[in-house]
């Protein structure tokens, strides 16, 4: 495949990160242009991950993308060239988009602090603690999973194939994954026990208070 010059809106994100280690270490790419309205600087990057940002091939735009004024410094190349032409051509021509939608379950993986790390962070808690861990649900809901390597592997093999345009895919692992099968790994890591509320218990509960009440006895006053 040529080396392809990639835009990738929200670049400092989880998902974003990856993307841009993979393409680098896979050679795939002439140049990577990140777009983010948060700065690598402080978008707590990992060692890896900011050793992608250095990169020669890789340039950094700042934009906050639902303001159109901040949008024009996004869409600027290290050559000079832009990527308005195209995009404005695409857009105004909705019916004939070039897209392809993704449809992703629970992401893993280097830089994760949103899907799986938070629930091994509370089981390291609970262990502390040494209570019973109790979620929302039962062992039944559905928790498909899948490791953001293979999702930047997924995006660059739908780029190549020409009939994944106008398409959706959903892409999972092949584990099938239940809240049951995470939580049996963390109880068997950590030595905790695991409980569930149910349904019903779990259809009521008030969300934010729960949060609040999780927060006064977990976090523990300095």
């Amino acid at each position: 495949m040529a080396k392809i010059r990639v835009l990738i809106l929200g670049g400092c994100g989880f998902i974003g990160r990856n993307l841009v280690t993979y393409l680098l270490n896979n050679d795939l790419v002439s140049s990577i242009t990140l777009v983010d309205k948060v700065p690598p600087q402080v978008a707590w990057l990992n060692e890896i991950h900011s050793d992608s940002f250095k990169n020669k091939l890789v340039q950094f735009r700042s934009a906050n993308l639902i303001n159109p004024d901040s949008c024009k410094n996004a869409f600027s190349l290290p050559d000079g060239s832009t990527w308005d032409l195209v995009v404005e051509t695409e857009l105004a021509e909705t019916p004939n988009l070039q897209y392809t939608i993704l449809r992703l379950p629970l992401v893993y993986g280097l830089g994760d602090k949103n899907y799986v790390t938070p629930r091994i962070l509370a089981a390291a808690i609970y262990k502390e603690l040494n209570k019973t861990m109790k979620l929302l649900w039962n062992a039944d809901l559905k928790t498909n999973t899948v490791h953001v390597v293979d999702v930047c592997r997924a995006i660059l093999f739908l780029y190549e194939r020409g009939d994944s345009v106008g398409q959706i895919y959903n892409l999972v692992d092949d584990g099938e994954t239940t809240q049951g099968i995470l939580s049996n790994m963390l109880g068997d890591i950590f030595h905790i026990e695991i409980d569930y509320y149910g349904k019903i218990v779990s259809s009521c509960i008030d969300i934010e208070g729960a949060v609040e009440e999780a927060n006064d006895r977990h976090l523990v006053s300095a």
